[in-house]
């Protein structure tokens, strides 16, 4: 692991143990879970979700071995770009993963608190600095031409990435960290060339009173 922090000295569980150690060890370790192992490999994680659904069940089954719990395979982590660990998680509700090559070999975890502020990190996020999120068409949209508008704005772009919008098909979602000496400023000449900004994370009161009117317009369209 190049960029992420791997973390080798998580307490691991073995099938052998009883389900009541294992509840003990992921309680001290405060991660949600575990990983279990076998010769070295991994072979599932045990979650606390896992022991609250057997506790509810009975205190007898934590007297139960590991190896009785049906596990399921494991949400892993093998490439080490950042990028990847968010992506994996998002499917999982603990906060490590496994990191394992592909022959399942165990080499430790990475914490997800880590892994976010490797990806703020790497977005500059800092007190001189605003994120800005902009609603765009999905087509007819020239990123370059917002950027230069920047630009000419005395805005220096240090990061940029896009997603689809989550309401609207035919919008995407562009999220820009940027410098700037006023990004309310910004905001207003984004807006006056038919950008609309939905986050502003250096706000002022204005721009937050606006927004709340635009909320209010928009539920007033949707009733009619």
């Amino acid at each position: 692991m190049s960029r992420l922090i791997l973390h080798t000295d998580i307490p691991t569980l073995k099938p052998t143990d009883k389900l009541a150690t294992a509840a003990l060890l992921i309680q001290e370790a405060k991660l949600g879970g575990l990983p279990i192992l076998k010769q070295d490999k991994l072979i599932g994680t045990l979650l606390e979700s896992d022991l609250e659904l057997l506790t509810d069940a009975g205190e007898k089954n934590l007297h139960r071995s590991i190896s009785s719990f049906p596990l399921y395979t494991p949400i892993t982590l093998i490439n080490d770009h950042p990028y990847h660990a968010i992506k994996q998680f998002g499917k999982v509700q603990h906060d490590f993963l496994p990191v394992v090559d592909k022959a399942m070999n165990y080499h430790g975890v990475v914490l997800r608190d880590e892994v976010m502020q490797e990806f703020f990190d790497d977005f500059y996020f800092s007190d001189d600095t605003s994120l800005l999120e902009v609603e765009v068409p999905r087509v007819q949209f020239k990123m370059s031409d917002m950027i230069r508008l920047l630009e000419q704005n005395e805005t220096t772009v240090l990061s940029i990435s896009a997603h689809p919008s989550t309401h609207d098909e035919e919008a995407q979602r562009i999220t820009m960290c940027v410098q700037t000496r006023d990004p309310f400023h910004l905001q207003r000449t984004l807006e006056r060339y038919g950008y609309f900004i939905t986050y502003n994370s250096n706000p002022s009161d204005d721009f937050e009173n606006d927004l709340a009117q635009k909320a209010k317009a928009f539920m007033r369209y949707l009733e009619m």
